[in-house]
């Protein structure tokens, strides 16, 4: 780390005292002489002697051993002391310094956890916060008023406190009259009204105008409505549960989530407002007051007109029953009502009306009712449509829509949202007591009954939640776009590579076998979780940008270079083989000290190269200078290439298993040299064609995502089509249970059981219940709706005013949307739970000051919390039911369809004259384990509810078969890839075309060998493809005949194979290829490495079938 900073303080932004061909060379060569713990940062400093033309250093002399020390730690940082590494010109040298830095902290994971931890609590703390802020006006009565109104429980709450309040001069909000609390705006009323309704008469509430007297909030009878009507007021916690299922790790993916939930809601707001324009009033209407004489029996009628609401219609046997009615009946905008007795006449003590018109059309309204040509007791709907088919039209329409959502490949939030609020807002219009907002003449509301609709508002909300999910990643800074990670990225992952392919080097160079091997294993595995989270980066980052300007082309670049990196990636798989394997002993030595300097200077210059390709993406623009500079760096490689290859002929390794793993290695890293080279030689192509300013428009975003969503190849699989299906039915059941079920736990026109499936579906690819995600989501919703009551009862221990109440209610919002959004963001095991336990719970946490704590509200919450229950234990069986293949039958499935794959491979391979059919047989095997892999998890027998008389599943047989078959997949891949002719290796674009031998697998097929190792490795495939699938199926027989099997893990007629290609690459025609992947001798040893790594891989798998079989 000395050197490091030493590399940058050296330089500075003037490179002049000591260049970077001196520092590059060794320090010793640049003049600049390190003590034995390091060039101190303050002491070090280089400087011209212009009348000497040397350079001095106050740092001490070492002994030359400790140069080798100085070497190591340059090529740890991914820099190797070459002379052609000295050769680039970088001018900021100490930004590379900082950069190099930055990316060895990273890359090593040094800090990474404790940053991500720290990440998460501000992440998680920033939402908190705006939940909060955003939850002011409906726990802070200031804003409460100004926004909403005098409306709403928490008005007569107040009221309530203040008569009880032996203090009379305490009055909110300021300035505001007692009586006037008394008072309720309509559910439609908003900004400035006046109570026109004489003394001792029911509330007449009206809009002021500029023809009244001045209004003034202290006047009795003025009262303020707020900006907003009721409608926005119940759906006002949407945005903050919103927030909390958009909000992820960065800003990107929250941007996409906030973006998909808005397409959701739009959709389920889209046919909505289709079945408002088929049936205008919904299921509105009344029952039938008609009997066959006109007069009814026995029946008291209550009538009451609510203004931008509708009539309402009760009726009552009892006279006191009927007065209660008359007098509960909505004061807010009430223009009429009257109670008629059994003789259809009105009782003249019991009726009020704003005015005579009102009067007669309360009389009207009654007469009306009662020549309704209908039978008595039944349901008369104000739309004939509906009344003929609307309930029918309407429960097709809820099937169909959920059914396309779940048959469509739309994204999980997609489908979250939308179904949530197709079910919600069907359930209200198929619900008559709700219907559709009327104006005084009964037609539907103009504008202002729009914005009020549910529809609108919580399409208003979601997109203000989308705007607050955003902002929480934002502010405070967190560091959370995925714009400013994409320079590290690439930075870290071409440190990463680079290092490892130095340290591979220096280790497979040296003369001995150590622990070193391991941990070089351990860095090349870690690679592919660092390209994972690159790649999801690269994605986010369209999100935060849309690829507008210089920012697409950067995205572009990078995204480009990254996928480069991942097939590099795929190369130090077998670099990694190599290392563990080789045992340094036979010839080892001598032929890796005879190209020992060349396959150094190689991986420097390639390393170089690979640094100056992320340089020039970084900044979205690959320039003349930047190309020239590239181009030269790639002559530099090809040398060096050719300078291996010359050394690599004049070792003349041979055909034999001595150096086979050596040659892999020189192989692996020709084939790195030749992709980064391609990718380098593509990049200043780009210059010239200008496709380096190619990004992803939002057009072409759009139509993707259209058909990619609607394609009806991916929509038909079968396994898609069970997904949707199964969740499909249980959210069906479920709304058809809360649409008709009414008594105990259920009560009629009930969405909450449907919804909440719509929230937790099964995910796509399940095949099995998940009795453990089950569990899980059972408790985060049971603990999402009981944790607030046990808060809201601590809440209501404050009065509403009170600046207590304020203060702790927004302190238990901040705090428990914190706690359990970290828990969502750090934990892997329990973050499901805290996301529904954050996003059920903070609806009820944001409900205004009321009558909290009363029976009725206690019930009605723990009812909620039974059809929840119940939903979830619906769901589970639906899908139990619906799974007659098990996951361990899947997984079953898929490795034999694998093992019967590799067949045809190993079939391919030694017929020697099909290469496509051989790539087609592996493809299909890796698709197959990819599917067995995804099932194997499932399969553990704790996952069982009831195990019953099948024995458990043999876990660790299918884990090291699955194992097995991966490695068995990798090196029959690296068969084909050495027996494969290369036009451009490495090409970015995907070869639809068919592979070109170049002659191996037709060479090796007339080798007599060949014919033996076919004899040996076929009946252990066979094995593999009949043996084990029937022992993790459980057959009975499975295992008959394993104890005579004689396992082998050698390929005992390998070194027969070697000495007749051995023998006949004497005849082979003096090659003159010019690249060092292409030496046909090269490519036979590997292939003969891969068949004796298949028979190693081929005899564990015997080995763990005899092992299980004893059991």
């Amino acid at each position: 780390r000395a050197c490091l900073r030493f590399f940058g303080r050296s330089f500075g932004s003037n490179p002049s005292p000591c260049t970077l061909r001196e520092s590059l060379g060794t320090w010793r060569q640049a003049g600049c002489i390190m003590h034995e713990g390091g060039c101190d940062q303050e002491e070090v400093r280089s400087r011209d002697d212009e009348t000497s033309g040397t350079k001095s250093c106050p740092c001490p002399e070492v002994s030359s051993s400790d140069d080798e020390t100085v070497e190591g730690t340059l090529e740890e940082s991914g820099l190797l002391i070459t002379d052609a590494v000295a050769e680039i010109d970088i001018t900021n040298t100490r930004n590379l310094s900082q950069m190099i830095g930055q990316a060895n902290a990273r890359a090593r994971g040094q800090g990474r956890h404790r940053a991500a931890c720290v990440s998460h609590v501000f992440l998680a703390l920033s939402v908190g916060f705006w939940v909060m802020v955003f939850g002011l006006p409906l726990y802070h009565l200031g804003f409460y008023y100004t926004l909403f109104g005098l409306r709403g429980t928490v008005i007569h709450k107040v009221a309530e406190e203040f008569n009880e309040s032996s203090n009379s001069t305490n009055t909110f909000p300021k300035g505001v009259q007692k009586d006037n609390l008394l008072l309720t705006c309509a559910s439609l009323d908003v900004g400035k009204m006046r109570n026109t309704a004489p003394n001792g008469h029911a509330a007449l509430l009206e809009s002021w105008n500029g023809n009244m007297t001045v209004w003034n909030k202290t006047n009795k009878g003025d009262i303020w409505c707020g900006f907003f009507p009721r409608s926005f007021l119940l759906n006002w916690p949407n945005v903050a549960q919103f927030i909390i299922f958009s909000v992820y790790k960065n800003t990107g993916t929250t941007i996409n989530l906030a973006f998909q939930g808005i397409m959701g809601t739009a959709m389920a707001g889209l046919n909505m407002q289709c079945m408002i324009k088929l049936f205008p009033h919904g299921a509105s209407g009344h029952e039938c007051l008609n009997t066959t004489d006109g007069v009814q029996d026995n029946k008291w009628e209550v009538l009451w007109y609510v203004r931008k609401r509708g009539w309402y219609e009760k009726q009552s046997t009892y006279k006191g029953e009927a007065i209660r009615y008359y007098m509960d009946a909505d004061t807010g905008g009430l223009q009429a009502r009257g109670v008629f007795g059994p003789d259809g006449k009105l009782d003249p003590y019991l009726t009020w009306s704003r005015n005579d018109y009102w009067s007669q059309k309360l009389e009207a309204r009654h007469k009306a009712l009662r020549s309704e040509v209908c039978e008595p007791g039944t349901f008369v709907y104000k739309d004939p449509n509906y009344a003929a088919y609307g309930e029918i039209a309407c429960l097709v329409d809820v099937a169909l829509v959920l059914l396309l959502f779940l048959i469509s490949k739309s994204s999980r939030n997609t489908m979250m949202f939308g179904m949530s609020w197709h079910v919600t807002w069907m359930m209200s219009f198929m619900n008559p007591s709700v219907g559709v907002l009327q104006d005084d003449d009964g037609d539907v509301m103009g504008w202002l009954g729009f914005l009020s609709a549910d529809v609108v508002v919580v399409v208003f909300t979601t997109l203000i939640g989308a705007v607050f999910a955003i902002v929480a990643t934002l502010i405070p800074r967190m560091g959370l776009l995925n714009t400013s990670k994409l320079h590290d990225d690439s930075v870290a992952v071409t440190h990463r590579i680079t290092t490892v392919w130095n340290e591979c080097t220096h280790y497979f160079l040296g003369g001995n076998r150590s622990a070193r091997r391991f941990q070089l294993e351990r860095q090349i595995n870690s690679i592919e979780g660092l390209s994972a989270d690159v790649q999801d980066h690269v994605d986010g980052a369209w999100w935060e940008t849309f690829d507008f300007g210089s920012w697409g082309n950067r995205r572009y670049l990078l995204k480009l270079f990254d996928a480069n990196a991942a097939e590099i990636r795929n190369i130090l798989q077998v670099v990694k083989k190599c290392v563990l394997s080789e045992t340094f002993k036979g010839d080892h030595n001598r032929f890796m000290e005879s190209v020992k300097s060349q396959v150094h200077e190689l991986v420097a210059v390639t390393a170089a190269l690979m640094w100056l390709c992320m340089q020039a993406a970084s900044d979205g623009v690959v320039d003349a200078a930047e190309a020239e500079q590239i181009a030269a760096q790639v002559d530099v490689v090809v040398e060096k290439e050719a300078a291996l290859l010359t050394a690599f002929k004049a070792a003349s390794p041979g055909i034999s298993d001595d150096l086979s793993d050596e040659q892999i290695f020189i192989f692996a890293v020709g084939v790195w040299s030749r992709k980064v080279r391609d990718f380098a030689l593509k990049m200043t192509s780009m210059i010239k064609t200008g496709t380096s300013k190619l990004r992803v428009t939002c057009l072409l975003s759009a139509v993707t995502s259209v058909r990619d969503t609607w394609s009806p190849s991916a929509m038909i699989q079968i396994e898609h089509v069970k997904y949707a299906v199964r969740n499909w039915l249980s959210i069906e059941i479920c709304f058809l249970m809360g649409y008709w079920m009414n008594g105990s736990i259920f009560s009629r026109f009930n969405s909450t059981m449907a919804a909440t499936l719509t929230l937790l579906f099964v995910k796509e690819g399940s095949h099995v219940v998940e009795y453990e995600k089950s569990t899980h989501r059972l408790l985060g919703v049971s603990l999402g709706n009981s944790l607030p009551i046990l808060i809201a009862g601590l809440t209501n221990l404050f009065e509403c005013n009170s600046y207590g109440r304020l203060l702790f209610q927004g302190g238990s919002i901040w705090a428990y949307v914190f706690i359990w959004m970290f828990v969502y963001f750090n934990s892997d095991m329990w973050g499901y739970v805290g996301c529904l336990i954050g996003g059920f719970g903070v609806y009820k946490l944001m409900e205004p000051c009321s009558e909290g704590g009363s029976d009725s509200e206690f019930i009605s919450k723990y009812t909620a919390i039974g059809n929840v229950t119940v939903a979830i234990l619906l769901q589970a069986i639906v899908h139990s039911l619906l799974s007659k293949s098990g996951p361990q039958t899947l997984c079953v499935a898929a490795s034999r369809s694998c093992c019967a794959s590799m067949v045809s491979a190993f079939e391919a391979l030694f017929n020697g004259k099909d290469l496509n059919g051989l790539k087609a047989a592996l493809d299909e095997a890796s698709m197959h384990l990819s599917t067995a892999k995804s099932t194997v998890a499932e399969c553990e027998p704790k996952m069982q509810f009831i195990r019953g008389r099948n024995p458990p599943f043999k876990m660790d047989l299918a884990r090291n078969t699955l194992l097995n078959l991966e490695s068995l997949i990798s090196e029959m891949n690296l068969i084909a890839t050495a027996s494969e002719n290369w036009s451009v290796l490495g090409s970015l674009e995907a070869d639809s075309g068919q592979a070109e031998s170049i002659g191996v697998l037709e060479l090796l097929a007339r080798m007599p060998a060949m014919k033996l190792a076919k004899d040996e490795i076929m009946p252990s495939v066979e094995i593999l493809v009949e043996v084990m699938p029937d022992m993790l199926a459980n057959v009975p027989s499975a295992d008959d005949g394993l104890q005579d099997v004689s396992i082998s893990k050698e390929l005992e007629c390998a070194n027969s194979l070697y000495e007749q290609l051995a023998a006949s690459a004497r005849s082979f025609p003096t090659q003159q290829h010019t690249e060092l992947t292409d030496d046909i001798r090269m490519r036979l040893s590997i292939v003969v490495r891969c068949l004796q790594h298949c028979a190693l891989y081929l005899g564990r798998t015997e080995e763990r079938c005899v092992m299980e079989s004893a059991l």
